[in-house]
């Protein structure tokens, strides 16, 4: 079927007035469709994935809109060198380059630090293709010059973890002149010319430069000087973490940046004699003529008063993106974001990568000598009764997998006869609850399992994506980082990890119809079935690897009994707390077992019905039904799902990271054997 699209409109030539009616339409649809900015509100609305799809309806269709997609390019390390090769070959028509460098965890690992040389080639290949690439851009005569690797066409950058690389090292990465967006962090030990980036790339209207913070950090800026920068910059978003920064040199960026809406100093280090003035930075703010749409700021052990924190929040009262650190979420601003009229879509909680836990919270343990305890209650009761997080569509933040155990499965282990202690310890420490926020978008959870024992794991996770998959089921990214070791207690530590184990209910998350991007980083080794993961790809739900589950589920018979006398054990002592403190006083509901005090969205008219979803949340009953579920005929299984991660790599294809996952696996445990060197 083809579409009277004209190719290449021109308003000078006259178009011959139709005689018939349905012709008129026809010359009227081709003169609508040929108009630029009719276009551009049309494409406004969709991604560059139905971009690129939309616009291969026809040839016509094609050669007016090719201009509006590019191609995204995602490159990691950690995979093999041919699939390294093959990605390499597209760099040509690439608009945005994911690239994330990083070493091997295990130093004796050949084959992986084989991979981690290749790298180190094909990067040097593309630095010097950069370079060549600014060289012909900024001649005044390229008639005659080759063609350069990226064409011209590269728009965004997002590169991560090239600390020992000599081009980041030396600070003077050719970045091409067509980017208008730079994203950088990882582990990077290395000073960058802020000045220089912004002069080489005069179209750049995102620039984020962010740092993990467990390295020692000796100044990432070059003090730029006001007179270098021009007097109006694109720039739009800037994240800088972890940074020596100038507050005259943020003045000035200010003052030239008309457009800017987004502004995050997250983490700043604080240079004696140089300190920053917040009443100065929150003054200049606002005498601008125009508001931020989102902004944070924060000094590296430093914990800003609750008149600071107001007045940081206040800098954009009408913002619909809130960046705050756990120990930000102090009464006041609770309830600043509890009455905000304007809708709050993305709640984005900082916390740092190795905090020392405690039982109901995390210690922040600075190189400073900093003891600052936060408690994670304050995140929890925001989450579970603050009806203005209804239409939330974005949250990240820390989480303890206690507090989402509504039913106190997490405690119940076949080592300790005696558990009614444990309980009433835990009861007054936890209130589960459940989430207002049911119609979440994207969810990164950094896991935390802080119960008072090193109960199953198997538990923890199937509580997580059991809850996940209930009460979020409209998620379309879904990223969970698990914390291996929580020094909760040095003589108990704790500690939840992901493993590839069906029991261990990762198949819950096939619940989740519009799941698009999934990451999970799985860990653990042991006797490894292939269908215990390859149900997240079409090539695992065949007949053949639906029976191999079902036998999988059918030798489950001993641990379904253990879990059956927990489970009386468990209602049994619930009972028994309810009888001794009088009843549940919770804000909400119960479990059916009397006495668990929850805290239940408040005014939700389906939450009845989500309890009954719950009933067998973190019970391996819940996994079989959800194996016999997706493994029904006609059962469509992860539909939208078209990017996934089970290790610390980039998202790829189902299929290819399925296989990569089976084949580290395997030689994994041939290495073990010593059957492979």
């Amino acid at each position: 079927m083809r579409f009277p699209f004209r190719t290449r409109p021109h308003p000078q030539v006259s178009t011959p007035t139709p005689s018939h009616p349905r012709d008129q339409f026809t010359v009227f649809a081709q003169q609508c469709l040929a108009i630029p900015e009719i276009l551009d509100r049309v494409f406004y609305f969709l991604d560059h994935q139905t971009i690129s799809t939309a616009m291969c309806v026809c040839k016509e269709w094609r050669a007016m809109n090719q201009h509006r997609a590019y191609r995204q390019l995602e490159w990691d390390c950690g995979w093999q060198k041919a699939y390294i090769e093959k990605r390499f070959k597209k760099l040509s028509s690439t608009g945005r380059l994911v690239w994330r460098y990083a070493t091997p965890d295990d130093n004796n690992d050949t084959d992986e630090n084989g991979r981690i040389d290749d790298h180190q080639v094909y990067w040097t290949k593309t630095i010097n293709s950069w370079s060549s690439n600014n060289t012909v851009s900024n001649s005044k005569n390229n008639n005659n010059s080759s063609r350069s690797m990226f064409s011209m066409v590269l728009r965004e950058m997002e590169l991560d973890g090239f600390y020992n690389l000599d081009a980041f090292q030396r600070g003077n990465i050719p970045f091409p002149p067509t980017v208008t967006s730079i994203k950088l962090g990882g582990n990077i030990l290395c000073i960058f010319d802020v000045s220089r980036i912004l002069d080489v790339c005069p179209l750049l209207e995102t620039l984020h430069l962010e740092k993990h913070v467990w390295l020692t950090y000796h100044g990432s800026w070059v003090p730029m000087e006001i007179p270098l920068l021009r007097d109006r910059l694109p720039l739009r978003s800037l994240v800088l973490r972890f940074s020596h920064l100038s507050q005259n040199w943020i003045h000035s960026v200010l003052n030239s940046a008309p457009h800017l809406q987004e502004l995050m100093l997250i983490d700043l280090i604080q240079i004696e004699g140089r300190e920053w003035d917040t009443v100065r930075l929150f003054q200049h703010l606002g005498s601008l003529s125009r508001s931020l749409r989102s902004f944070h700021f924060s000094i590296q052990s430093t914990f800003p008063s609750d008149e600071e924190l107001e007045q940081m929040v206040m800098i954009s009262p009408e913002a619909r993106h809130r960046t705050l650190w756990s120990y930000h979420l102090t009464p006041t601003v609770i309830q600043i974001l509890a009455e905000q009229q304007t809708v709050l879509t993305t709640l984005d909680i900082l916390w740092p990568e190795f905090p020392k836990c405690r039982r109901n919270g995390w210690r922040l343990d600075r190189e400073g000598g900093d003891d600052h305890f936060y408690s994670s209650q304050p995140l929890h009761r925001l989450l579970c009764s603050t009806p203005s997080l209804r239409h939330l569509r974005t949250l990240k933040a820390p989480y303890i997998i206690e507090n989402m155990d509504i039913h106190r499965r997490t405690t119940m282990t076949q080592d300790e006869p005696s558990l009614r202690d444990a309980h009433r310890e835990q009861w007054t420490l936890f209130q589960p609850g459940v989430w207002m926020c049911r119609d979440l978008e994207t969810l990164h959870l950094q896991v935390h399992g802080h119960g008072p024992y090193p109960s199953d794991v198997s538990t923890r996770t199937r509580v997580l994506y059991g809850y996940i998959s209930t009460v979020c089921p409209r998620l379309v990214e879904l990223n969970l980082v698990s914390t291996v070791m929580c020094t909760t207690d040095p003589n108990t530590p704790t500690g939840t990890y992901f493993t590839a184990d069906l029991s261990s209910g990762l198949c819950l998350l096939s619940r989740l119809k519009f799941l698009e991007h999934l990451s999970v980083t799985i860990g653990g080794r042991g006797k490894y079935n292939p269908a215990n993961l390859n149900w997240l790809c079409a090539s695992g739900r065949t007949a053949e690897f639906r029976k191999q589950r079902r036998v999988i589920v059918d030798g489950w018979k001993e641990e379904l009994q253990n879990e059956q006398q927990l489970e009386a054990e468990r209602i049994s002592a619930l009972r028994g707390s309810s009888d001794e403190g009088g009843g549940s006083d919770g804000d909400g509901g119960s479990d059916g077992g009397g006495g668990s005090q929850l805290l239940i969205g408040f005014g939700s008219g389906d939450d009845k019905q989500l309890m009954e979803r719950l009933q067998d949340l973190g019970l391996l009953q819940d996994v079989i039904k959800s194996v016999l579920e997706m493994d029904m005929d006609g059962y469509d299984c992860l539909p939208y799902l078209r990017l996934l991660s089970c290790g610390e790599t980039l998202a790829r294809s189902p299929k290819d990271e399925v296989r990569f996952r089976t084949r580290q696996t395997v030689m994994a445990q041939l290495r073990e054997k010593g059957w492979w060197r």
